[in-house]
């Protein structure tokens, strides 16, 4: 193998080298994946993951109010029996369950109480008989996180829904005491939470208001934010005109198309991006929500709904209020006393919805209010826009969906990473353990090609020196034959001396030429450079044509190095020398021109003379012309002959690069 290939092969090996030590691949599927099957299903679970989580809502943080939700009493047994039961006072279908665990200040971001292994149950019997399990994590512990447990029940029909842990949370401090807690449960039939207000049965509880008590599991504040796909931050919403007393009426109106039985209003205060440490910008201390049967609020007049007197507001969440199926062409909601503000008092909100009967979707409708801040950031019109302050909203239900299964993706994406890093180390391992196979079969591999190099080497060598023994043979003992037959011609009586001395001599100095050539090529080391070449074809030219005017055309000094092996300098050399041995016998001429060069495509030497010429499609015999054809192939070049009776003769030889 040529050395500047071995290198190459060598450097390669070496690149592979380098990824086994330890080179990182892409986040993508990584460049370890092909020596780990598994990490490549590992990793292209992950980005399908990704992708999904991408396209999900998200409540990173849970919203605290006052009313936490349900805390049940302490019990001496992690698994002793208890119970939470919504009663929704009649069978009626629902197509979703929703289970959202409880926040608490004092306890983290995290849920509070929350049983690691429980059950959901539905049924229409108050004693259960006939219940159907709808969610069963008996047997397996149950991460919660802020996102609510979401189950699906499309069809079902029942009255209750029951919720029964079967494993509780361990009281901090007190390790002979277990707890749970609920946030809220809800229900959904329409784009509704039908379990609003329903009442509550608990096998166990510990009330302490204003923080825990069964009924607020009901009371619709879930603590999880506002039901968005997150977007840009903006006011996206209005503002009464400022007031200088609390008690200043304010109100806003929703005016319908037609009467319609309302069952839902749902008011979604404002989250103002210039305040974000202070939720529920503008929420009114104190109000009521009414409905009416005319848009002037002057036939069919109902007060539906007032907050109670401990009523702290409802955060950075949304209030739902049930509507109670009221036939009105109208809803009013008028706060009874203003939002304290840095100098006055105001009365703001970011959405309203109201939701009516066969509807899943909120009822259009076209907006008035008692008054406006006069500022364009704020508008009317954005209170049914369908975006409050951090996003557009979507339908409650699509919200908490999209919470658990983010949570569920989370889940496994964070169960898959260990499994990624021990397969990514494991394929790290095999790339090592192959990179010094590979290193040690590349050692020996060189060491065989090294090997085998030296001895087709030695064998070139060899042959070489066979074909130099039998050009000495042919030349020298040709020579010498002659000059011996020469001498013993000369000493016969009557020969002429003078003229055998002289042949003689002309017979001696080209053997000495051919001498100097062979031995030439014999003495030169490894791969000898065109130059000595060079230098040797002009002294052998300076010895065969002696009796004529010559030229010889060398490369310049600076020509581009190059290098032939030994057995093409011979060839080379014995071509020149047969091509002047024909010149000097047959040509007759006068004058020679040699130019010997080399470039990027190759090698050429042309032999130009002005003698005789000849037919070239006459063979003449003894002209040497089949041996220069014979070594022109050898040296896979090719030779040109131009000439013509009386036009002199020129040969070229063209060599391409080995």
């Amino acid at each position: 193998m040529h050395p500047q290939g071995r290198s190459r092969w060598i450097g390669a090996v070496g690149v592979l080298v380098g990824l086994a030590a330890g080179l990182p691949g892409g986040e993508a599927t990584s460049g370890w994946a092909w020596l780990h099957p598994g990490l490549a299903r590992i990793e292209t679970r992950l980005q399908d993951l990704e992708a999904a989580l991408a396209g999900l809502p998200r409540a990173d943080r849970p919203q605290y109010s006052e009313r936490a939700g349900y805390h049940s009493g302490y019990l001496r047994s992690q698994t002793a029996p208890c119970q939470v039961t919504i009663d929704l006072g009649r069978s009626q279908e629902f197509t979703s369950v929703a289970v959202v665990p409880a926040f608490s200040a004092t306890a983290g971001d995290g849920p509070y109480g929350f049983p690691p292994r429980f059950r959901i149950e539905v049924a229409n019997e108050p004693d259960f008989t006939d219940a159907q399990v709808i969610s069963d994590h008996t047997g397996d512990d149950f991460a919660p996180g802020v996102a609510p447990v979401f189950v699906a029940t499309p069809g079902m029909t029942a009255r209750y829904v029951r919720f029964v842990p079967t494993r509780l949370c361990p009281v901090m401090g007190d390790p002979g005491h277990w707890f749970f807690c609920l946030g809220e449960v809800l229900l959904f039939a329409d784009g509704s939470n039908v379990a609003r207000r329903a009442p509550v049965i608990c096998s166990s509880e510990k009330p302490n208001h204003p923080v825990w008590d069964r009924l607020f599991i009901t009371d619709g504040n879930a603590g999880l934010g506002f039901p968005v796909i997150p977007g840009i931050p903006g006011f996206n919403g209005w503002c009464s005109a400022l007031a200088a007393r609390p008690d200043e009426r304010k109100w806003v109106q929703v005016t319908f198309p037609a009467s319609a039985v309302l069952t839902e209003l749902r008011l979604f205060p404002l989250h103002h991006p210039r305040f974000p440490e202070r939720s529920a910008y503008g929420f009114p201390a104190d109000f009521r929500i009414e409905v009416a049967a005319d848009d002037a609020f002057t036939q069919g007049v109902r007060t539906i709904y007032t907050p109670p007197r401990d009523y702290t507001g409802p955060g950075d969440n949304p209030l739902p209020i049930n509507l109670l199926g009221s036939p009105a062409r109208a809803a009013r909601i008028t706060a009874n006393r203003l939002w304290r503000g840095a100098e006055h008092y105001l009365f703001a909100l970011s959405e309203i919805e109201v939701y009516a009967t066969g509807r899943a979707t909120p009822l259009p409708g076209r907006v008035t209010t008692s008054d406006d801040l006069g500022d364009p950031e704020w508008s009317r019109e954005a209170l049914t826009d369908g975006r409050v302050a951090n996003g557009p909203l979507i339908p409650w239900e699509t919200w908490l969906a999209g919470l658990a299964r983010r949570q569920e993706l989370a889940a496994e994406r964070a169960a898959l990473l260990p499994q990624q890093q021990a397969a990514r180390r494991e394929a790290q391992q095999r790339a090592a353990m192959l990179g010094v196979a590979v290193l040690l079969v590349a050692g020996v591999g060189g060491i065989l090609l090294a090997w085998r190099a030296r001895r087709r080497r030695a064998q070139e060598l060899a042959d070489l020196r066979e074909r130099i023994a039998r050009d000495l043979h042919d030349e020298i003992g040709s020579h010498l034959g002659t000059i011996a037959l020469m001498s013993e011609m000369a000493q016969r009586p009557g020969a002429d001396a003078l003229a055998a001395l002289a042949e003689i001599r002309t017979l001696s100095q080209e053997a000495g030429t051919s001498m100097r050539g062979i031995v030439w090529l014999v003495r030169e080391p490894g791969r000898p450079s065109l130059h000595r070449l060079a230098e040797i074809l002009h002294q052998t030219a300076g010895t065969i044509l002696r009796d004529l005017a010559w030229t010889f055309t060398l490369p310049p000094d600076d020509a581009r190095p190059a290098v032939l092996d030994l057995d093409g300098h011979r060839h080379v050399y014995l071509f020149f020398r047969e091509a002047l041995h024909n010149i000097v016998r047959h040509a007759q001429a006068r004058t020679v021109d040699i130019r010997f060069a080399w470039d990027a495509r190759g090698i050429t030497l042309e032999i130009r003379d002005d003698g005789r010429g000849f037919d070239p499609e006459t063979i003449v015999p003894g002209s040497g012309l089949a041996n220069l054809r014979h070594r022109a192939a050898v040296l896979h070049g090719t030779m040109a002959l131009i000439t013509r009776p009386g036009s002199g003769t020129r040969i070229t030889l063209e060599i391409p690069w080995p």
